[in-house]
């Protein structure tokens, strides 16, 4: 069975998704992207798609994606990471989560670099 992580790599399952909103959609809604995606409630599948679909549109329409709500974040950013105030957990590999401060997670899944919190999406 596919974990959600891998389903949402799958232009077959859903189109346009890619690297960084898989890693930057699962984040905010909590959920683990190695969770089957078979065990997942349709409450949870739709909180995914109703998260993913506004980030989606608002990069087509800037041309820039960002996903952080600076208003979720407990601490001020560092002005020297850029990325920080871009993205919760992609590219951040080692670096706090921007909620709770566990160093952010990396390693390979559907032949992508994989991004996430070990603490805010537990299994």
């Amino acid at each position: 069975r596919k974990s959600i992580g891998e389903l949402l790599m799958d232009q077959a399952v859903i189109s346009g998704a890619g690297n960084i909103y898989r890693a930057e959609t699962l984040f905010r809604v909590g959920v683990s992207p190695f969770r089957a995606g078979n065990r997942i409630s349709e409450e949870r599948l739709r909180a995914i798609w109703e998260d993913l679909r506004p980030l989606m549109e608002y990069g087509v329409a800037t041309g820039f994606i960002t996903t952080v709500d600076l208003d979720d974040v407990p601490y001020p950013l560092p002005p020297d990471d850029l990325e920080a105030g871009r993205w919760y957990v992609y590219h951040r590999a080692g670096r706090p989560c921007l909620r709770c401060g566990t160093p952010v997670a990396e390693r390979e899944m559907a032949a992508r670099r994989l991004f996430w919190c070990p603490s805010c999406q537990a299994r």
